[in-house]
């Protein structure tokens, strides 16, 4: 049954945070097929890298077995699935690229400006380019990338598990899919996550790929450390009045609203800088803000947001892209799932497979001999899979092979057909020989320098 409506079924999307795995597949309608999530012990997961593998793949393949209402997890068959990585990890930059740039020089201007803001080499970093194109506009282009021993790190994770990553994108991606309306009508919005170590401020001006990206170095947890000091109190303490309490000044007396406005305002004069930059870049105006990772759910926080920034500010709703579900519990809390819905969705898949990072990943000459090892074989699919990639491959290898031969005969052709036009006829006699012993010469070459 599951075979048959395999291509009914949207990827499988695992959310992994410091705190715990989310796996979820929907089917083609929107529908759950599969949910399911565990904790991860303290330590595995920490600032976006996985430090103790076998731990997290004991965790992933057990939440795998016991999904609901399918189980995912199967013995003969991997698990085809995408996954986000975190922004702290990923280096974007966006440009404006003016029509006056031919269109074969596009990603060498894009790569030029990149490489003036972020500090690491090319090539140590997996990249894609988003490029979106308007009518009587320049063109607008994003550049995407990550450390490889970053994203080496998840892959390395992920071989010890059932789960074969096809996808690779990055959270604040995920979130626009799971947040933003299917069109922006040109209207900007910002996705603010707000995670436990680090605020995420993420622009959007066209589509779900984010044009710009700034992680703030606080969040949730640094809250909870600003509060317990301040008021001299136990950590556990200080989560329950920051939850309890949060911005909502007419709890004032507590001292929790004023202390957490206090941590809130360098966010907030982030988020009006990056307004300002994009709104004076591209012209466009920036009219929403959505606000996601668990300190959204804080008392008042969109409010005090909205009134410090001038923006419309409202917090995530991922439940209205999908079919609910038991599975969730009948929570209403939609923004601990947004991520993890945002990956499943059909049109991750479907429309943006340019900015998938793993492609890169597979193409990089250190890992191509990695991505078809025999150690990734745990089934007869596998194998299967195996064999179709080394099919590819060579397929791939023939079709250049062919395609410099060819060259190489119409240069070979063009320089006979030029000295027997310009010859008197013994002259052309000895140029055919000489031009048929060449060609011997040439496709003794060929043969030793292709195959």
């Amino acid at each position: 049954y599951k075979f048959l409506n395999m291509k009914k079924l949207n990827l499988v999307g695992i959310d992994i945070s410091e705190s715990s795995i989310k796996v979820l597949q929907l089917d083609n309608k929107n529908k759950i097929f599969a949910y399911g999530s565990a904790p991860l012990s303290a330590g595995v997961v920490e600032k976006g890298s996985i430090n103790e593998v076998e731990a997290f793949a004991t965790v992933l393949n057990d939440v795998l077995k016991k999904t609901k209402p399918n189980v995912l997890y199967s013995k003969d068959n991997a698990i085809s699935a995408v996954f986000s990585l975190p922004e702290s990890k990923l280096f974007t930059h966006f440009c404006i690229v003016p029509n006056t740039i031919d269109r074969s020089q596009i990603e060498n201007y894009v790569l030029t400006e990149a490489q003036k803001i972020i500090p690491f080499a090319i090539d140590s970093l997996y990249w894609s380019i988003h490029i979106l194109e308007e009518e009587n506009s320049d063109l607008k282009a994003t550049f995407i990338s990550v450390q490889k021993t970053d994203l080496d790190n998840y892959i390395e994770a992920f071989s010890h598990t059932s789960v074969r990553p096809v996808l690779v994108v990055g959270e604040l991606f995920s979130l626009g899919q799971a947040l933003l309306p299917e069109s922006l009508s040109n209207d900007g919005y910002i996705i603010l996550d707000i995670g436990a170590h680090f605020t995420t401020i993420g622009i959007f001006g066209v589509d779900t790929v984010p044009n710009m990206s700034i992680s703030v170095p606080q969040g949730g947890e640094h809250f909870t450390r600003f509060l317990a000091e301040k008021l001299s109190i136990s950590l556990d303490e200080a989560e329950q009045l920051k939850k309890q309490f949060g911005v909502d000044s007419t709890h004032d007396n507590t001292k929790v609203p004023i202390l957490l406005r206090e941590c809130l305002m360098p966010i907030t004069d982030k988020i009006n800088e990056a307004k300002v930059y994009f709104e004076t870049q591209t012209g466009s105006q920036i009219k929403h803000i959505i606000l996601a990772g668990g300190s959204a759910l804080l008392p008042q926080i969109s409010a005090f947001i909205s009134e410090k920034v001038g923006i419309e500010t409202q917090i995530a709703n991922p439940f209205s892209k999908i079919k609910r579900h038991r599975v969730f519990g009948g929570s209403t809390q939609g923004v601990f799932f947004a991520n993890v819905i945002g990956l499943t969705l059909r049109s991750t898949s479907d429309d943006f497979s340019h900015i998938n990072l793993f492609t890169k990943y597979k193409r990089d000459e250190n890992n191509k001999m990695e991505f078809i090892s025999l150690r990734n074989i745990h089934s007869f699919s596998d194998f299967y899979n195996l064999i179709a990639q080394i099919i590819q491959i060579t397929k791939i290898q023939i079709f250049r092979w062919f395609k410099a031969i060819k060259k190489q005969i119409h240069k070979s052709m063009d320089l006979t057909k030029s000295l027997l036009q310009n010859s008197s006829s013994k002259t052309k006699l000895f140029s055919s020989i000489f031009l048929v012993l060449l060609s011997l010469v040439f496709l003794t070459w060929v043969v030793i320098t292709y195959f």
